[in-house]
């Protein structure tokens, strides 16, 4: 669904959006449906699809960065070459790679709790026991979720230079959307920044996350 993004128009504002779907019908303007979609007009749609990819995945950012939460883990972010910080993403790796059980993890969590603590990582809450042992993926989810949470500041960290230098040259005109996104969906498949900044609206997050907090 390459339309799919248009809602953040807020209500028929993208122009030649005719009918608030997300898809421009009318790009050359008259008020008025295009008869056909050429191959232009499939060009056009595309780089404004990847533009408000990228608008959103920096509004994402900079509400990230402006949150006082995030930015005290950014400051207390393990560094790359810490042992428990590798140890965390090889657990990761391992449980993705089937090697490990998930309570292996869980368990390895436990034994680390002290030093997760001396870190400044996150309390770890177990996850609820699985009533079959065939379906474990909750389980899975639960342990690899707190284990991302944990690794999150300092791959962020790593990448923040690059992710500012890619917005400059945006800002510049010396790379498109489309390239800048293409550099965004590199980092995003090695888990450097998250997914979801790319293909979710940060209101659409941003509140759901407010709303989860105020359900609790």
């Amino acid at each position: 669904g390459g339309g799919g993004g248009g809602g953040g128009g807020g209500g028929g504002g993208v122009p030649g959006d005719l009918d608030g779907d997300g898809w421009v019908e009318d790009l050359d303007g008259d008020g008025m449906a295009d008869a056909e979609y050429g191959e232009g007009d499939w060009e056009a749609e595309t780089a404004r699809w990847h533009n408000e990819t990228v608008m959103g995945f920096y509004e994402h950012l900079d509400r990230h960065m402006a949150d006082p939460n995030e930015t005290i883990r950014m400051k207390f972010a393990l560094e790359p070459n810490d042992p428990l910080y590798k140890e965390l993403a090889l657990a990761v790796d391992h449980l993705q790679t089937d090697q490990v059980k998930w309570s292996e993890v869980q368990d390895l969590i436990h034994a680390r709790v002290g030093v997760l603590h001396d870190a400044k990582l996150p309390p770890y809450v177990d996850a609820d026991p699985p009533e079959d042992d065939e379906f474990t993926y909750a389980q899975y989810w639960h342990v690899q979720s707190y284990l991302e949470d944990c690794l999150g500041p300092t791959r962020l960290k790593q990448v923040l230079p690059k992710i500012n230098e890619l917005r400059l040259q945006l800002n510049k005109g010396f790379k498109s959307p489309v390239a800048v996104v293409a550099d965004l969906e590199e980092l995003a498949s090695d888990n450097s920044i998250p997914h979801y900044w790319l293909h979710h609206s940060a209101d659409d997050y941003y509140y759901s996350h407010i709303q989860d907090r105020m359900d609790d």
